[in-house]
């Protein structure tokens, strides 16, 4: 059985339709088409695939993996992820934590410091944006003023998301689920996304998380959290809320056990 995290080949094959570069743009449509032909050999040789995220799981059906393709969403352990009372958020803070190896991170964070942070700060001028992640570059670690902080790789997440108030995702290309709003949603993060970082995820805009795409709209919701609009407590109490009741890792193993018995059962 395998457990597909993503379908890779739509990721890179994303990151080469934005590409402004046109000799990189060739390269990225020349790995992602190698990948997917990679994908289509192997996938279907399984019994059995979970993926995590029902887009996925439509696109590996797509790809002809033969039954049971099915959806298994990711899970959090509750246990890492309590929330410390005695860690109050700063206030007027948004964060992003990410793998910044990761390219969809690394273009998400470039995209967002250029198109919508220039416009916060010289509206918004209290407000810091703090990053972390590993194998943060150095062109990154080296940015100072501007009220931007670059904190590296920080050994616990936990601890970070938890110092400062607004989770900011700005991804545009990827695939399968983002453990990291999961794992901020657990901690009761209120969480800006634009749409496809949320994907996959049993959210509602404006409920459980904030969606929002276009730049304009990015600075006008950070603006209503600057000026005390957003409620983003209630906001970050409903994510949690979610969290229990889908998320829990031992709701999730029990989508595997069901999964293993049925396989057992046609005598794979």
């Amino acid at each position: 059985m395998l457990r597909a995290h993503n379908v890779e080949h739509t990721i890179w094959k994303m990151l080469a339709e934005r590409e402004r570069n046109p000799i990189k743009a060739v390269y990225l449509h020349h790995l992602a088409n190698g990948l997917k032909r990679f994908e289509e050999k192997y996938l279907p040789r399984f019994n059995a695939v979970a993926a995590i995220t029902a887009p996925d799981q439509r696109r590996l059906r797509a790809m002809g993996c033969p039954e049971p393709v099915v959806f298994v969403p990711a899970g959090v352990d509750l246990s890492r992820f309590q929330i410390d009372s005695a860690i109050q958020p700063k206030p007027k803070t948004l964060f992003m934590i990410g793998s910044l190896n990761w390219l969809p991170n690394l273009e998400g964070f470039d995209w967002f410091l250029t198109n919508v942070w220039p416009y916060v700060h010289e509206r918004m001028p209290e407000l810091e944006l703090h990053i972390a992640g590993k194998d943060t570059p150095e062109r990154i670690m080296r940015l100072k003023g501007g009220n931007v902080f670059v904190h590296g790789f920080v050994e616990s997440a936990a601890e970070f998301m938890q110092r400062y108030e607004i989770m900011i995702v700005p991804l545009l290309s990827g695939g399968g689920m983002r453990i990291k709003i999961i794992e901020g949603m657990a901690l009761a993060k209120c969480i800006i996304s634009t749409g496809l970082g949320s994907e996959g995820i049993s959210v509602r805009n404006d409920h459980d998380i904030v969606l929002c795409d276009e730049p304009s709209e990015w600075i006008n919701r950070i603006e209503s959290y600057y000026k005390g609009e957003l409620n983003q407590v209630k906001i970050g109490q409903a994510a949690r809320q979610t969290i229990l009741s889908t998320y829990d890792n031992l709701q999730v193993v029990n989508h595997f056990v069901d999964l293993y018995r049925s396989l057992a059962a046609s005598g794979v």
